[in-house]
């Protein structure tokens, strides 16, 4: 039976009744006989339940249902236990985290209510996430770093914080600059998040140094002394930064004589003095051996003690070095035994005193 047709049938009812006692009731109207069909006897709010962060707003809405099964819209009040509401219907979860209830009512008909659940959560950003939280940089190289928030609830959020760092420098927008200086250093994101606290996080940066390179090539012997047409097996090896000895590929060249690609001279048939020189194409590095062809060897012609002379106390010590001189004027290393009175003297020239 739709509304139209209730509506009909009670307006004929009552008009009946009017028709009967016309001699006792001047009018009558239809309310006097049934309830309108337009009263509203329930408020609905919407939505019935959500969840805020602290500061956040909610729009809410209420309607009203008829004693017909109809809905209607409604003039209401609102109220709320905790945060505020305007009279649109507007809250505001503003009283701190905590469950609350929203209220409309009929301010006429004030049994005439519902009731909305609103929970609200801090907002408040509990911790800082810094990423990557470690990495290994060479000196100069340079990483991307960034941080976020994360609430108690666990939601992610956007942060701005401020960039410390050691080993290196950080512009504000998280780019990390290695120095050259190897180790382990630290890169800190600080949040203000209330008077005189602050929330932090820090990442591990290691600066390696930068990989060897090659910086000496050596070839060996230095030097020799050689008749003519003789033959020697020249070697070579290079020479890391790092101070490593490693195998190298180098081209020889020779003169006062012939070699070939592995290193060995044949000397030529002038005496005289003559280069072997080994050089290493990718780095342009080079080495140069002296030949003497037909010249003598020289040969050891004198050794040399230092310091001459020294005085020393009871007990004292003091270090003592030898060198040799060869025939041909060069100051060569020698190893040497040492011998001492008034005292006692190490291996290595260390004399102390009786």
């Amino acid at each position: 039976m739709n509304f139209k047709y209730k509506l009909s049938r009670r307006l004929a009812i009552s008009r009946i009744l009017c028709a009967l006692t016309t001699s006792t009731i001047v009018a009558c109207t239809v309310t006097d006989i049934v309830d309108s069909p337009l009263a509203i006897s329930k408020i609905v709010t919407l939505p019935t339940t959500v969840t805020l962060l602290t500061d956040e707003s909610q729009l809410f809405s209420a309607y009203g249902i008829t004693t017909a099964g109809d809905t209607t819209s409604v003039q209401v009040t609102w109220s709320a236990s905790g945060g505020t509401i305007t009279p649109a219907g507007q809250y505001t979860a503003d009283a701190g985290p905590g469950a609350y209830l929203v209220v409309a009512y009929d301010p006429g008909r004030p049994e005439l209510a519902d009731t909305s659940s609103v929970l609200v959560e801090s907002a408040a950003v509990s911790r800082l996430i810094l990423v990557p939280d470690e990495v290994t940089l060479e000196r100069g190289g340079s990483q991307q770093f960034a941080v976020y928030g994360e609430r108690d609830n666990g939601d992610s959020v956007d942060v701005a914080v401020t960039y410390l760092a050691t080993g290196g420098s950080i512009a504000s927008d998280g780019l990390y600059i290695a120095d050259s200086v190897p180790g382990t250093f630290n890169v800190l994101a600080v949040l203000a998040v209330g008077a005189g606290e602050v929330l932090t996080d820090t990442a591990s940066v290691v600066i390696t140094p930068p990989p060897p390179t090659l910086s000496r090539v050596i070839l060996m012997p230095p030097s020799a002394w050689l008749d003519p047409g003789d033959t020697l097996q020249f070697s070579v090896f290079g020479r890391m930064s790092n101070n490593d000895s490693v195998p190298v590929s180098v081209t020889y060249g020779a003169t006062g004589g012939v070699i070939d690609a592995s290193g060995r001279y044949i000397a030529g048939d002038v005496t005289g003095e003559y280069q072997v020189i080994a050089s290493e194409a990718s780095s342009a590095l080079a080495d140069t051996s002296t030949v003497s062809v037909g010249v003598p060897a020289p040969t050891l012609a004198e050794i040399i003690l230092t310091p001459a002379s020294a005085s020393v106390f009871t007990g004292g010590s003091y270090q003592f070095a030898v060198a040799a001189r060869t025939t041909d004027g060069d100051t060569i290393s020698v190893a040497a035994v040492y011998t001492a009175t008034g005292g006692t003297v190490a291996p290595d020239g260390l004399f102390t005193a009786g």
